[in-house]
């Protein structure tokens, strides 16, 4: 979906590239509402690519922040 994103701009195609962007970007937010890659771990966890336990020095996500990533991921269309 990225791809399609950045290739839809290249090629002047804004009405795709905005349609994408609204259903990228509450994914964008979610997964970096806390700091760190550990959202973007426990959503690539979640479409079953890693678990999503994370080293020292970091520490697991809020449950509310998971429930954002889900949430913004169902709204992407990468997750049922």
């Amino acid at each position: 979906m990225c791809a399609s994103f950045q290739n839809s701009l290249a090629n002047g195609d804004f009405k795709t590239a905005l349609s994408l962007q609204d259903k990228l970007m509450p994914l964008h937010e979610a997964i970096f509402t806390e700091p760190g890659l550990v959202g973007a771990k426990y959503a690539a966890s979640l479409l079953g690519k890693c678990n999503e336990e994370v080293r020292l020095p970091l520490s697991g996500l809020l449950n509310e922040t998971k429930e954002k990533i889900q949430k913004a991921m169902r709204h992407a269309g990468i997750l049922d």
